[in-house]
């Protein structure tokens, strides 16, 4: 058995990527947030987010889908706010 510290570690590698891919998801929504501003539509497209949550579910253990969509939501949740103030920058 590994000992507490190498976990630590393991955790901590895969925080640094989940950190640079969520930034990386935050510059591709601003790119969307212009796109949709420009087209008049709005943030939130429910569909949409059906779709993706129901796609990405399906890379996770059936155990833990739960714990992934509450994830999920709050990652969309960030997103969409700041998708919000890119709009809000773009009306002044």
């Amino acid at each position: 058995m590994k000992d507490l510290n190498y976990y630590r570690e393991e955790i901590e590698k895969i925080d640094c990527e989940m950190a640079k891919l969520f930034e990386s998801r935050l510059l591709i929504s601003k790119e969307i947030a212009k796109i949709k501003h420009l087209e008049g539509r709005e943030i939130t497209d429910k569909e949409r987010e059906i779709q993706l949550l129901e796609k990405n579910s399906a890379h996770v253990d059936r155990m833990y889908h739960g714990y992934y969509q509450e994830f999920y939501h709050t990652v969309l949740r960030q997103c969409k706010k700041y998708q919000k103030s890119i709009w809000d920058n773009l009306k002044k």
